[in-house]
């Protein structure tokens, strides 16, 4: 049992157990296609920007690389985090940026510079959909890592009645993973410099996202 386990409740490592299972045995079914060059196949290291909604297709297509992501310290964050292990991803850093923001930042930092793989969900955790937060922005500038915008589209899916849309593509559904171009901040990036880039990720990753979904034919 690993220290994230033994601090969790018994019925939140049982939901994500079960969780996992059914993520893994359900996944193994959809027909994934790349499109762009995939960073997380080259050593050097990037910050994942995805929106909120493809959650649970991220889950499962980088299980098992022990990538860590931002995960709430909320009920609901309690069970992606323990559903999150069991698909092979490491302990996370717990907060947001309503919620232990400074310490979920600190320790994202640190995990970076020990050269953990991460992705965020740029739009968490509570909205507006698909509107970059800057959160994500503060991280690169600190860390000094290119964001990578990571777009991620299924059809035919369920869509569910949270604020984010999230979706759970049927089985054998066909998915999209398209990576957009990175987007760099230049060294000690001033607000300007941080808007500037907050924009150049929003049009970057509506780009992808747009060619994803017509990829697809859903528009």
């Amino acid at each position: 049992m690993t220290d994230g386990q033994s601090g969790r409740s018994f019925s939140a490592s049982l939901a994500g157990f079960i969780m996992s299972l059914l993520l893994r045995a359900w996944g193994a079914t959809w027909r994934v296609t790349v499109y762009g060059d995939d960073p997380f196949q080259r050593e050097a290291q990037v910050l994942g920007a995805l929106w909120h909604e493809g959650l649970l297709v991220g889950a499962h297509y980088y299980r098992d690389q022990h990538f860590t992501v931002m995960v709430s310290r909320s009920k609901d964050g309690e069970l992606i985090e323990s559903t999150l292990e069991r698909m092979g991803f490491s302990p996370s850093a717990r907060g947001s940026t309503s919620r232990a923001g400074l310490s979920a930042l600190r320790g994202l930092l640190r995990l970076l510079k020990e050269g953990a793989t991460t992705a965020i969900h740029v739009d968490g955790p509570r909205g507006p959909r698909r509107t970059i937060q800057p959160g994500i922005l503060t991280i690169s500038a600190r860390s000094g890592l290119p964001i990578q915008p990571i777009a991620i589209v299924a059809r035919p899916c369920i869509r569910f009645g949270s604020w984010d849309r999230m979706f759970l593509p049927l089985p054998f559904a066909r998915i999209v993973c398209h990576y957009g171009s990175v987007v760099s901040l230049p060294e000690q990036a001033d607000d300007k410099g941080l808007e500037h880039a907050q924009a150049q990720l929003q049009q970057e990753l509506d780009r992808v996202t747009a060619e994803a979904e017509k990829i697809l034919g859903l528009i």
